[in-house]
């Protein structure tokens, strides 16, 4: 499995500092299939305690444990084209690289919806 992107890069670079979080504590949590990724989780592991409304810090914070928890290192690379193939996709990167896969999962994140051209 390969990662693409930056994560929370979106939230630490665009978001004001000092900002806190309007979602309540569950809507909060990022989605994990097994469960066991939650906020609770992540402040039993660090020992970092925080309650709502969450600190942006400490969400992006929380966005970091989790990927490390979760998924392999990304490759920091863009990825700016998905093309569909007979065999799966085809992933072109921000330099031209091309990587081929069987299955993608897309998640782009929120600043497309929240940053105007």
């Amino acid at each position: 499995m390969r990662v693409f992107g930056e994560p929370m890069a979106f939230w630490e670079r665009n978001m004001p500092a000092g900002m806190f979080l309007r979602s309540n504590w569950t809507a909060t949590q990022i989605s994990c299939p097994y469960g066991d990724l939650t906020l609770e989780a992540d402040q039993n592991d660090t020992g970092d305690r925080f309650a709502t409304p969450v600190p942006l810090d400490r969400f992006v914070r929380y966005g970091l444990w989790f990927q490390r928890k979760g998924v392999s290192e990304p490759d920091r690379r863009t990825v700016v084209r998905v093309e569909r193939q007979q065999a799966g996709f085809r992933i072109t990167l921000e330099r031209g690289e091309i990587f081929h896969s069987r299955r993608l999962i897309v998640a782009v994140g929120i600043g497309a919806f929240c940053l105007a051209p």
